[in-house]
């Protein structure tokens, strides 16, 4: 691909235009998300509320650069929807030479790997806030640009190529899913409610932390630290087995079979909780003193204790019990001791209720696999094309 090269101040001239702000007027102001995530609009806010902040007319068709993370890709092209909104000081908006640049073009290029150095040379600084973009040493930075022609081409597959991959499942609907899935299960609460199942109190079909049993300082016992356990599979995943001298002080005792939950937020609206399973001839763990340890005494078994609490709605009653401050929030063992689970009129019932269970798990486990490589491809493709399509392969 043959290019040539310009001075990017040549290629685009920075436009400001100031508002003066008029306290009884609403403004909108923009924002730019890194990685050429687009443009966003703030909440209305009154001119009043301005003040004497320094703002800026947004017009349609314009390359902006947020100065502050330039550095990481926070660059768009304003829309029409912008017309009318305003921008800070840290909002640069350059208007782009119809001879020379295509804006589309500039906008992949300038968070694309091959326009980024121009953009980092111009941002000196350790990190962070202290990278910001240099307005002169900006307009100094040499890029190398094909024709127009070829400019146009190129920023016209990329907006077809990225707007398939917005068609690719998004998070927003995979949440939509989940809600499905949490609704179903409530769904098959309900069902339980009308086949004879009872209402208990869990204290009272289960032992709430209960007291430690002595354990001899040489015997092999379970670790469990929070991070062992998978919010996701609700399972206890890294492990290790200790000597009970190192343990013992300053940690929760379990044992086999128990169910741990996690009562600090966030572990425990994202669902860490598990059953406790140990290797052959170890019977006690030692783990996180953010567990809360639910010990089964017959009917209902832990299998149906840790579906029950690992269901959205369990979860979202334990949060209206949290005690403590903003970050280190707990729930408190007398919400589990008060809390209603549902208990099966038989072994029997219970079995055929937990294979409804694990077939909503199942499917839940397929979403989030499913969500999570979709993901992953979003995330590959994306530099992919903007690679391909400033190295001549697109």
């Amino acid at each position: 691909m043959k290019t040539r090269e310009y001075r990017i101040g040549d290629v685009m001239e920075l436009v400001r235009r100031p508002v003066t702000v008029d306290p009884a007027k609403t403004y909108t102001e923009i924002g730019i998300r890194s990685f050429g995530k687009g443009i966003f609009h703030k909440p209305p806010i009154s001119g009043a509320e301005l003040g004497n902040k320094r703002v800026f007319e947004i017009h349609p068709g314009e390359l902006i650069f947020n100065t502050v993370f330039a550095w990481e890709g926070a660059v768009a092209v304003s829309g029409e929807e912008e017309t009318g909104t305003i921008g800070s000081h840290r909002f640069m908006t350059y208007q782009v030479d119809p001879d020379i640049a295509d804006v589309r073009y500039l906008y992949y290029f300038f968070h694309s790997e091959a326009g980024l150095p121009a953009v980092r040379a111009a941002s000196p600084g350790s990190a962070g806030r202290n990278k910001t973009l240099g307005i002169k040493l900006f307009a100094e930075q040499k890029i190398s640009l094909p024709s127009i022609e070829e400019q146009r081409r190129v920023a016209a597959k990329l907006d077809r190529a990225f707007s398939s991959l917005e068609r690719i499942p998004s998070a927003r609907r995979d949440v939509n899913a989940e809600s499905t899935l949490d609704a179903l299960e409530e769904k098959l609460v309900c069902d339980l409610v009308y086949s004879g199942w009872k209402w208990r109190r869990l204290s009272e079909v289960a032992e709430i932390n209960p007291r430690r049993r002595p354990v001899r300082d040489e015997e092999k016992v379970l670790f469990v630290p929070m991070a062992a356990v998978d919010a996701l599979s609700g399972k206890i995943v890294s492990s290790a087995t200790r000597s009970a001298y190192e343990v013992t002080k300053g940690y929760t005792q379990f044992r086999r079979g128990d169910v741990i939950f996690a009562r600090i937020t966030p572990c425990m609206q994202n669902g860490k909780s598990a059953i406790v399973e140990t290797p052959p001839g170890v019977e006690f763990g030692y783990g996180s003193t953010e567990f809360h340890v639910i010990r089964p005494s017959g009917l209902p078994s832990a299998r149906w204790i840790h579906f029950w609490i690992r269901r959205a709605e369990f979860r979202r009653q334990a949060m209206t019990s949290f005690t403590g401050t903003a970050g280190q929030q707990r729930v408190p063992a007398s919400f589990l001791q008060s809390a209603q689970v549902l208990v099966a009129p038989s072994k029997d019932a219970e079995d055929e209720a937990l294979a409804r269970a694990d077939a909503l798990n199942n499917m839940r486990a397929k979403l989030r696999s499913a969500q999570a490589r979709s993901l992953e491809l979003r995330k590959a493709l994306g530099p992919s094309l903007l690679n391909a399509a400033f190295t001549g392969q697109l």
